[in-house]
């Protein structure tokens, strides 16, 4: 009997979460139909760059809308695809955006690597790069406040949500044993998660640029496993922008997918993170890790 109090709850929870999600749905698509407001800004100082693939292209349009209905404009927004005939002949609702400045390009499979990796390996890097995902809503702060951080510290990416690598004896513990994040000081202990958004400076860029195509051998599926692998060996930290993590509303069906399952909950992101770090990058984590610790508890 006890039971089903919760049950019911949890029922009503999930119908709550999907009219919601419909509503958002239901708002960008009236947006994308009747707006026509440019979706770039070409004085703003920054890409943003997404892919998508299969019946998730039809959707996509949402998350884009979300952008581009910030207060900040990116100076070009990318959508790559993997289907020439999707580029070719896009849904209606890309049509619109292309209209208003979206660039629909084409892009061989390098599955969630290629949100980011055909833009670096064409691109001499001279601005930041943000990623988004495709099934997430984006509020109207979510750029500026990643720009906002960008020019606070140039050096570092940024995120709206990451977590503390944890180190244990054997080397790193098993991703999800690891924290959130709840700081604003950047870290090499600190682990972006690209669901929410990553700035990507032209230093780190440039280093993937130089790694080339060495992730599809060590995390195919894992593209947040290898931007902070970059990040240790470049010696490059993470800052999130707010003290604590920001989880954005996702469209419909965007958690459930196999990837987010197979690597979170069937320990991919684990086989791929041993398959990923080197012992140096192991050790550099470790030293950061004895910082922290030192500072936290000065000796006498």
């Amino acid at each position: 009997m006890g039971r089903t109090p919760t049950r019911v709850r949890e029922l009503v929870k999930r119908l709550v979460e999907r009219v919601a999600s419909e509503a958002r749905v239901l708002r960008f698509h009236i947006r994308n139909r009747y707006v026509r407001d440019p979706l770039v800004d070409p004085s703003t100082n920054c890409v943003v760059s997404l892919t998508s693939h299969g019946r998730r292209v039809r959707r996509v349009y949402v998350s884009i809308e979300s952008i581009g209905r910030g207060d900040v404009l990116p100076s070009r927004a990318v959508l790559w695809l993997n289907d020439p005939d999707t580029v070719a002949n896009p849904p209606r609702s890309l049509r619109r955006l292309a209209r208003r400045g979206l660039e629909l390009r084409q892009a061989e499979n390098f599955g969630p690597h290629t949100k980011y990796f055909p833009y670096v390996i064409d691109t001499e890097a001279t601005m930041p790069l943000v990623t988004a995902d495709d099934d997430v809503v984006y509020p109207r702060d979510w750029l500026a406040d990643l720009l906002n951080s960008y020019n606070d510290r140039p050096d570092s990416v940024h995120c709206h949500r990451a977590h503390r690598v944890s180190i244990n004896e054997d080397g790193i513990a098993p991703y999800q044993t690891w924290p959130p994040c709840r700081s604003k000081e950047p870290s090499m202990l600190h682990f972006a998660t690209g669901v929410s958004g990553m700035l990507y400076p032209p230093r780190l860029q440039a280093a993937l640029k130089e790694r080339g195509r060495e992730f599809e051998s060590r995390c195919p599926r894992a593209d947040d496993v290898w931007i902070h692998a970059t990040c240790v060996a470049q010696r490059i930290t993470v800052r999130q922008v707010a003290v604590e993590p920001t989880h954005f509303p996702a469209i419909k069906g965007g958690f459930s997918s196999a990837l987010m399952r197979m690597n979170l909950f069937d320990g991919g992101n684990d086989l791929q993170i041993r398959a990923t770090y080197s012992p140096e990058d192991v050790a550099q984590l470790r030293s950061a890790d004895d910082d922290i610790a030192l500072m936290s508890h000065p000796s006498d």
